[in-house]
């Protein structure tokens, strides 16, 4: 079901280098689709108004064809980058007046449970993920919240630290860093 807010800005992280995994992980195949693949068609079926995707110069050649005309492309430039620099090269590819919030996912968490986006954008407002007691992408930001997008890292973690979440089973919230959890996956 389309999300009736179509002015949200979705933001995929996929500008690791999967040292790792040891090749592009996010084009290794899992039931039949890149991995790539199943995180961007689930953020396309929400109906955002801007999708934003930020990946590594390494591999934006070979990722381009699993995006829609519809995303914007931010290509990290830096190996050596963290999640926090992907997230802030995205953010220069919205006009953040224009949308009343960001939802932020990985690339290489395919297991998201069906209607988990959903929830977090009729929450009512900005909302992390949480296994146990750990905060972890996805996360959404509404307006209001958005000026802890353009703080440091650690300024953005203890915000995230200090908001409402959705409690998610491991399985649904797992990424993959190693072949080996890939394998898992299947």
């Amino acid at each position: 079901m389309k999300n009736r807010q179509k002015n949200i800005a979705v933001i995929l992280l996929a500008a690791g280098v999967a040292r790792r995994f040891g090749s592009n992980k996010l084009l290794a195949e899992l039931r039949g689709k890149a991995l790539v693949q199943h995180a961007a068609q689930r953020l396309e079926g929400l109906g955002a108004m801007f999708k934003v995707a930020a990946v590594s110069s390494r591999y934006h050649r070979e990722l381009l064809p699993y995006f829609d005309s519809g995303w914007s492309i931010a290509v990290q430039t830096d190996d050596k980058s963290e999640p926090w620099d992907s997230l802030q090269l995205a953010l220069q590819k919205l006009d953040l007046d224009s949308v009343s919030g960001v939802l932020v996912h990985l690339a290489d968490m395919p297991y998201i449970m069906d209607g988990y986006f959903e929830q977090m954008l009729s929450s009512g407002g900005s909302v992390v993920s949480r296994i146990d007691a750990q905060t972890t992408p996805p996360f959404y930001l509404q307006k209001s919240d958005f000026c802890c997008l353009s703080k440091t890292n650690k300024l953005l973690k203890d915000k995230l630290r200090c908001l409402p979440f959705l409690q998610a089973s491991k399985q649904s919230l797992r990424d993959v860093d190693r072949e080996q959890d890939l394998l898992n996956l299947i």
